[in-house]
């Protein structure tokens, strides 16, 4: 991690009050806040959102938003669902890594495990459990939705971002994968770095 990214990181830690217990937990829920900051105004707590430290493979950080308000769990989620007569909804996947450079194996894996919260009936791994049933609660509400959920992934690295040729491929192929599902109004898959 370049000492700009490592300065930010930690004054991060500092102000949000984080007990993480090493640099890559206080990566993934730093990079988890900056996504979720981005698509909502709404104060939110970045555990609620960050499972990677519990060992889920592939994901780091999830989130589910009903009309724009993002829900923690799923008895939030059965609130917002219940109460609503349209439904707009959003799925936001991340995965965070430490390391400067973008490996396409673990990448594969999150995009392997984001395409298997949406389309497996059992969830791709034991952390996930909650998760994937919130997804599932999700589409059981599908006749009043609005439109199909969007979904964004984030694959984020402390590298630069150069656009390899099989990342792109991948990047591709799971997009197509992902529309090919018909569950999706919109998908984007993002890769951030450093720069």
């Amino acid at each position: 991690m370049d000492r700009v990214t490592a300065g930010i990181l930690k004054e991060w830690v500092r102000n949000y009050g984080a007990d993480l217990p090493d640099e890559a937990t206080e990566f993934e829920h730093f990079v988890n806040f900056i996504v979720l900051s981005r698509q909502h105004e709404q104060q939110f707590s970045v555990e609620d959102h960050s499972c990677g430290g519990r060992g889920a493979l592939g994901i780091d950080g999830f989130a589910l938003s009903v009309n724009g308000e993002l829900v923690s769990d799923a008895e939030e989620l059965d609130d917002a669902l219940g109460s609503a007569t349209q439904i707009e909804a959003s799925i936001t996947f991340v995965q965070s890594k430490t390391s400067p450079g973008y490996n396409l194996g673990e990448f594969s894996v999150f995009a392997d495990t984001c395409v298997a919260m949406l389309t497996s009936d059992t969830a791709p791994h034991p952390a996930l459990v909650e998760q994937h049933a919130m997804v599932q609660a999700l589409f059981d509400a599908s006749p009043r939705f609005r439109s199909n959920p969007t979904c964004r992934l984030y694959y984020v690295s402390t590298g630069n971002w150069m656009s390899p040729a099989p990342f792109m491929s991948k990047i591709d192929d799971t997009q197509t994968r992902l529309e090919d599902t018909n569950l999706l109004s919109k998908i984007d898959v993002n890769v951030w770095g450093a720069r």
